[in-house]
């Protein structure tokens, strides 16, 4: 690697954070979590708090995937309480985001509704439209959890009427998941609408 050759550690922590991200996409999650934690090690070093924020944010995404939601709890709560500290407001909802999703996969369902809500008011606030899609379809999934029917079918409707009036998933970071929970949600209610999400899903 040129940067660690040339002893750019700013550089060498990004480049580490790039592969591991580029690992995790392919399920590589072993070497992930190596490459994303050699990188916040520098991070750390460097004293770059953002970049620090964000290699625990992709630790937490890591952490969620391969089943290890506690450990994907405690780098969520570590990066929201520095992406807090720095007034980082998009890594805050990215935050809440992740940590949604692992209390989500913990069973604390009413916690994690609570976390997404959070997380959409604040992209609304930043005027990310696209980026409160991905946590709307985390309380729609939460509110399955606790049989909401009500809330579930709400949220799903918004997002349908946003995608079909042209609105991307432009900067998600698991544009998959949205696709996927409108479609549990509509087979499960025997809408047609179920296969349509499936040809219109990236």
């Amino acid at each position: 690697m040129i940067a660690k050759k040339i002893g750019d550690r700013q550089g060498e922590a990004h480049v580490l954070a790039n592969v591991g991200w580029v690992e995790a996409i392919l399920g590589l999650y072993g070497n992930a979590k190596r490459s994303l934690a050699e990188a916040l090690v520098i991070e750390r070093e460097v004293g770059h708090c953002q970049s620090e924020a964000y290699a625990l944010l992709n630790l937490a995404l890591v952490a969620v995937n391969s089943g290890e939601p506690e450990l994907a709890k405690v780098h969520a709560q570590q990066a929201l309480e520095i992406v807090r500290d720095i007034r980082e407001r998009s890594g805050e909802a990215f935050a809440l985001t992740f940590l949604a999703h692992a209390e989500l996969a913990l069973g604390s369902a009413v916690t994690a509704e609570d976390a997404y809500g959070q997380t959409v008011a604040l992209h609304r606030q930043l005027e990310q439209h696209h980026l409160a899609v991905e946590p709307l379809a985390g309380m729609a999934q939460a509110a399955v959890t606790t049989g909401d029917r009500a809330t579930v079918i709400s949220r799903v409707e918004e997002i349908l009427a946003y995608l079909d009036a042209g609105g991307t998933l432009d900067g998600a970071e698991e544009p998959l998941r949205v696709y996927l929970i409108c479609y549990r949600v509509l087979q499960a209610a025997q809408d047609p609408r179920a296969i349509q999400i499936l040809s219109t899903g990236p």
